[in-house]
């Protein structure tokens, strides 16, 4: 790392706020709790987001199209490269406000009283983490997670599964139901870690996952299905908008 390069770091990381800035001539820290470019007053809305930029002696209101703090975090760590590049904050608030994600990337249908968040395009431990922390905001009578396994995690993937298994009983989900081997571990230890276990279903394929949800759906239900590419989770999204109009 040379002298002349810049650092742009999330300052509310643990990890990454331990490096010695010294290498650089020129950093930005940007985060909630922390950093010098700051999220204040965060408001979270059903399909979007939106918070009070601070840096030095500016204030500007930042609006995001798309749920999750971590989309927060995305658009601050965006926000330190455009001032970098001196794109004016005016012009990258307008842009941000226009960023829509892609498809099958939390993407949220509403259909009736039922909402869906698609975010099937992939999954890893940190977007697990964040798609679920989208379905625990989300306004809903009951909230249904569908999740599916996290590949290619190597040795690290029981843990991770399990890891994921606790956040769900944490985040006080009403209904898991898993899709896949590894998902497994996921169902094991929401049930370890107090959530009932007549609420989580196993199942080894998306057939009998949409064979599940076709009995126990009912206005009002927010469902977020989310898993690897390779688990084509797709397909429940594609019953559940088939089954719900």
């Amino acid at each position: 790392f040379k002298e002349e390069n810049v650092i742009v770091l999330n300052a509310d990381d643990d990890m990454l706020s331990k490096i010695p800035l010294q290498y650089s001539s020129k950093y930005y820290r940007y985060g909630i709790k922390s950093g010098e470019i700051k999220a204040c007053d965060i408001e979270k809305e059903e399909k979007d987001i939106k918070y009070t930029l601070k840096y030095k002696n500016l204030a500007k209101e930042i609006k995001l199209s798309v749920p999750g703090i971590h989309n927060v975090y995305n658009s601050l760590a965006a926000i330190c490269v455009g001032l970098e590049f001196g794109i004016n904050v005016e012009d990258m608030a307008e842009a941000l406000k226009d960023f829509q994600p892609g498809k099958m990337r939390l993407n949220i249908i509403k259909i009736g009283d039922i909402k869906i968040i698609d975010d099937v395009y992939n999954a890893n431990p940190d977007s697990m983490k964040a798609a679920l922390s989208v379905l625990r905001d989300l306004p809903a009578k009951r909230k249904i997670a569908v999740l599916g396994d996290m590949l290619e995690l190597g040795e690290y993937a029981v843990e991770a599964h399990k890891e994921i298994g606790k956040l769900v009983a944490d985040s006080h989900i009403d209904i898991l139901i898993t899709s896949g081997d590894m998902s497994k571990y996921i169902a094991e230890e929401s049930k370890v870690c107090g959530m009932k276990e007549n609420n989580i279903f196993v199942c080894n394929t998306n057939k009998e996952v949409n064979e599940i949800l076709k009995d126990i759906i009912k206005e009002g239900d927010s469902i977020l299905v989310k898993g690897s590419r390779g688990m084509k989770m797709e397909q429940i999204v594609q019953f559940l908008q088939e089954r719900v109009k």
